[in-house]
């Protein structure tokens, strides 16, 4: 029996240093030279136009590399969490996988348009580290993309 659920979004990870999406130093504020932010998120221009998805998200994610979970991430750890945030604090911080809810999906993974396949994320930066210049699917060789859910896309 489910005695409560949380639901969180941005405002929880701010403190560990991520900024919030639409705040004056937002992710939506870092934009493309020829596209704005609901363009460039968005599975259609990933496909077209990848070098400048992968600069574009290299620029808003870099500042997950290196956080970490604050207090009110430890303070949720034992709850049932439903999550705007796909950062993965709220797992770092000890929830448990099966009690997080990750609406909008989690950076740390990648996902194959192809077949589906999902993979950490972690292993995919190995092999960009290793040479390769974009990654295929293990499973099909299809092309991978982070699995945060993008414009255009219906929830999981």
């Amino acid at each position: 029996m489910i005695n409560s659920i949380f639901i969180t979004g941005a405002g929880v990870s701010n403190d560990s240093g991520i900024p919030t999406f639409r705040g004056n130093d937002g992710f939506w504020t870092i934009g493309s030279v020829n596209y704005t932010p609901q363009e460039m998120a968005t599975r259609k221009m990933y496909c077209e136009n990848p070098s400048e998805c992968l600069l574009w998200y290299y620029k808003r994610f870099a500042s997950y590399r290196h956080v970490q979970p604050k207090q009110t991430h430890f303070w949720l750890s034992d709850k049932n969490l439903i999550t705007q945030n796909i950062d993965g604090l709220h797992q770092l911080a000890g929830t448990s996988p099966e009690n997080v809810i990750e609406f909008h999906g989690s950076v740390r993974e990648v996902v194959c348009l192809t077949c589906s396949y999902r993979a950490p994320m972690a292993d995919v930066l190995v092999r960009l580290k290793a040479g390769e210049r974009d990654p295929d699917c293990r499973s099909c060789g299809g092309l991978l993309q982070s699995a945060p859910i993008s414009f255009g896309q219906s929830l999981v």
